[in-house]
């Protein structure tokens, strides 16, 4: 690790702020040492544990044992946790909580910047979970359609709607994610660092308001804490917090929030190691939350950590002797053969992410990996790779959005394209063309420029340049906003949005 006397003391607090957040989870009430095992900086190593050498606690990274921390700073952060009481948030509309929906409400927790620091940028402007769909209207208002039977919908109410009905009090949203049957939107206040509310159902405290509670209207999550960028997961979720560090909460499963496995779930966010810092902070710049967790990171890597059965880490490792599946990890694993990583989505067992190429033209390509349902290797073949491969097709694409078995990309100038297993939005010329053919990407016919498109477990959205919504799919529950719950292979416009 560079000497930390070359780098700035703002970064210096920011680098020291996020060792010691990591510590705080993994060594409350114990010794760094008798936490850690021998080890020495550069050699090979295969654990999800922390190591140590003479002066610095360790970190298994990428195969190797890279410094993370000295221990001096591991005892102070220690002694700290054993004399700091975790903060109680309040319970969202009660005094003493962060207010309304959309209001400045109280200062953010101590450490987390304030609005001068973190303002988050406009994000996913529309977001499928299962089957109901979310989209961010006129004044940062969000309004939903869909299944609504664990209160998905925001909107007080467990009725299923095939229109979009406004969510509880929500405004000034610049992103929202869905997955499952829960939603989260980040709100940026006008004066005051951004927050993430979240509504519908709390398994496993997906939700990161304290309970396993569903909730039918918005609540605070994550204590208040500022939030630039969020993904939704169905047992888990992952956010970018003011400082660029990546915050996991609820199941840890098989290592979603990179814990180790005497952590069943966590109720408040857990701070995710990054690669190593060099003399610039390196911070998230994407986040996705999937049976897996990956993130990019502003030196363009990107790493997954998790669940990792059908390749979903895409770390390009082996199958194991005796089992056809690959190995999970409980500590972030760079992303195989990624480079100048610009942005990523994953769901279930499948993730793609955004890259520059290496060429003269500099173009966006896609590198995929998982459950191959989404991949280029054949008609009619299931298979699943932990190697990434660039998807064919793809140049220029501004945005991915990976669904149950699909998925669909957004090229520059507004073209849209989807593949895989699932619902594709594809003209019956284009289907009978294809045929079984899914597995590379094929235009999907709109009635204008997209935007931004979100996809769904059977059913898929697109957000025209107009401000229109048109979606396809299932219908079962109204999730593409029509009338009929007949499937729909092509897009149609919904009324409301």
């Amino acid at each position: 690790m560079p000497a930390m006397e070359t780098i700035s003391s703002s970064h210096s607090r920011f680098i020291r702020r996020r060792r010691c957040a990591l510590l705080l989870l993994l060594a409350v009430a114990a010794s760094i040492l008798s936490a850690c095992r021998p080890a020495v900086a550069g050699r090979r190593c295969a654990t999800s544990e922390l190591g140590h050498d003479a002066s610095h606690v360790l970190v298994c990274r990428g195969g190797r044992w890279q410094r993370l921390m000295t221990l001096k700073d591991a005892a102070a952060a220690i002694a700290r946790a054993k004399t700091t009481p975790a903060p109680t948030p309040a319970p969202a509309g009660t005094p003493g909580s962060a207010g309304t929906p959309g209001s400045a409400g109280t200062p953010a927790p101590a450490g987390s910047p304030g609005p001068s620091t973190a303002r988050a940028p406009l994000g996913n402007r529309l977001a499928a979970g299962r089957d109901f769909t979310c989209a961010i209207a006129t004044g940062g208002r969000v309004r939903c359609w869909g299944a609504n039977e664990r209160g998905q919908l925001g909107d007080g109410t467990t009725v299923a709607r095939n229109r979009p009905a406004d969510v509880v009090g929500l405004a000034n949203a610049v992103s929202i994610g869905a997955e499952g049957d829960h939603a989260c939107a980040i709100l940026q206040p006008p004066d005051a660092a951004p927050n993430l509310w979240c509504w519908g159902a709390n398994r496993e405290g997906v939700l990161g308001d304290g309970t396993l509670t569903d909730r039918a209207t918005p609540v605070l999550s994550l204590g208040g804490m500022a939030v630039t960028q969020v993904s939704v997961g169905f047992a888990h979720s992952c956010a970018i917090d003011g400082v660029g560090v990546v915050q996991c909460w609820g199941l840890n499963g098989a290592g979603g929030l990179a814990a180790p496995s005497s952590l069943v779930r966590s109720l408040t966010p857990v701070p995710i190691v990054g690669p190593p810092p060099g003399v610039t902070p390196i911070v998230a710049t994407s986040v996705a939350a999937g049976a897996q967790s990956c993130a990019t990171y502003s030196d363009g890597s990107g790493w997954c950590w998790g669940f990792n059965n059908l390749g979903g880490l895409g770390d390009n490792s082996t199958r194991g002797t005796f089992a056809p599946w690959y190995p999970s990890s409980r500590a972030p694993v760079p992303v195989w053969g990624l480079r100048d990583g610009a942005g990523i989505d994953a769901a279930g067992e499948r993730g793609c992410a955004r890259f520059l190429a290496s060429s003269p033209a500099g173009e966006v390509l896609l590198k995929c990996w998982g459950e191959m349902s989404i991949g280029d290797v054949g008609a009619g073949e299931y298979r699943y790779t932990s190697k990434p491969f660039t998807l064919r097709d793809t140049k220029g694409v501004t945005k991915v959005a990976v669904g149950g078995g699909f998925a669909c990309g957004v090229l520059v100038g507004g073209g849209l394209q989807c593949w895989g297993g699932g619902p594709l939005g594809l003209t019956p010329s284009v289907a009978l063309k294809a045929g079984l053919n899914f597995d590379w990407p094929r235009p999907v016919e709109t009635s204008g420029p997209v935007v931004d498109v979100a996809a769904g477990n059977y059913h898929a959205c697109a957000l025209l340049a107009s401000g229109a919504v048109e979606c396809w799919g299932a219908n079962e529950h109204g999730q593409i906003g029509q009338t009929s719950p007949t499937r729909q292979p092509t897009p149609l416009p919904v009324v409301g949005t």
